[in-house]
């Protein structure tokens, strides 16, 4: 997850199936809840659109684990995020990009504060990235850089 590999997400999806993935997003209440863009398009570009709050929303229940799947689903989820880990922070996220529109969400764990982030621009996922990287160490949040 730490690498965005659209090929291997578009391989899970027709794992998964439509009827299934509809299920599910409708059960997530994620965002408009339309997969009709395609089973394998329709987070890229296409018919899903989230707003940053509903984002933030979302990532607060994967991080509280109060989403509807399994705890050792959530867990293994969040653990795939782990982008870095410092001696005082732990930071989760995960890019995507599309129609010229760049995300980076996650969370950070800072000693004993969580905090949750979206960030939501005109360009790709890693300016996204490198700006969220950017706000949390002008904040002392992270050392790290991109």
């Amino acid at each position: 997850m730490r690498d965005s590999v659209v090929w291997y997400y578009q391989a899970m999806a027709h794992d998964i199936g439509e009827e299934r993935m509809s299920h599910w997003v409708k059960a997530l209440h994620y965002g408009n809840e339309d997969i009709s863009g395609g089973i394998d398009q329709f987070w890229l570009s296409s018919s899903l659109r989230i707003s940053p709050i509903e984002q933030v929303h979302f990532l607060k229940q994967l991080y509280e684990e109060s989403l509807p799947f399994d705890l050792s689903v959530m867990r293994t989820v969040k653990r795939m995020m782990i982008q870095e880990e410092e001696e005082h922070a732990t930071l989760y996220g995960k890019t995507g990009s599309g129609s010229g529109i760049g995300w980076y969400v996650g969370f950070i764990k800072h000693e004993n504060k969580t905090y949750i982030f979206t960030t939501n621009i005109e360009g790709t996922g890693i300016e996204a990235k490198e700006i969220t990287y950017r706000i949390l160490k002008k904040y002392h949040l992270i050392e790290a850089s991109v």
